[in-house]
């Protein structure tokens, strides 16, 4: 009795110096689940907007800086999904921005005591932009790089096909108002220059 005691101290101790000593036990075998594994996740980045847009012929030169985005977003979108069951993967990536912004000014100017005028303008534009990509993914070959340790592969070769959808809208409007004064003579119109 005495020496099966003593025997178990010394297995005790002999197994703490080998865990001390850097060696470590056999890990434990991880199953990977079984049935769809969902995965959501947002984000969000600011884009800087710039170049030329033609609209009925005219060109207007769009320049329009993160913190201008930010200031005129009405509604942003940005999210990945994902839906995993064994080999096969599905995915989408979704991204929407919608942004408005204006201005108008208004100018006079007296050409003589007789003469004078007054010019006014309003402007416009509605940006949106979709970018909508979506797939699936299937493994055709996995293995472990590290050997038999781990029962879950780091490795994987897998097939993709998938499409995706990207459009940009501007809508510009500009109008134009005015009056002209000849010695009592007034006349006044309004025009609008542009909308697409």
């Amino acid at each position: 009795m005495r020496v099966t005691a003593l025997a178990s101290v010394a297995c005790g101790l002999l197994s703490s110096l080998a865990y001390a000593d850097g060696v470590e036990p056999a890990p434990k075998l991880v199953v990977a689940p079984s049935g769809w594994a969902y995965q959501f996740t947002p984000y969000g980045w600011v884009p800087w907007v710039t170049g030329d847009a033609v609209v009925r012929g005219r060109s207007l030169s769009v320049d329009v800086t993160p913190v201008e985005v930010l200031e005129d977003l009405r509604f942003a979108w940005m999210s990945y999904q994902q839906a995993k069951n064994g080999p096969l993967t599905l995915f989408a990536d979704v991204i929407y921005a919608d942004e408005q912004s204006g201005g108008s000014f208004f100018t006079s100017r007296t050409f003589s005591p007789q003469v004078g005028g007054t010019l006014g303008a309003t402007l416009s534009s509605t940006y949106r932009y979709w970018t909508v990509e979506a797939g699936g993914t299937y493994e055709i070959a996995s293995w472990n790089s590290h050997g038999a340790r781990y029962a879950t592969p780091d490795t994987e070769i897998e097939v993709l096909a998938g499409g995706r959808y990207w459009h940009q809208q501007i809508d510009v409007g500009v109008a134009l108002a005015g009056t002209a004064n000849f010695d009592g003579l007034i006349i006044s119109g309004d025009r609008a220059l542009g909308r697409a």
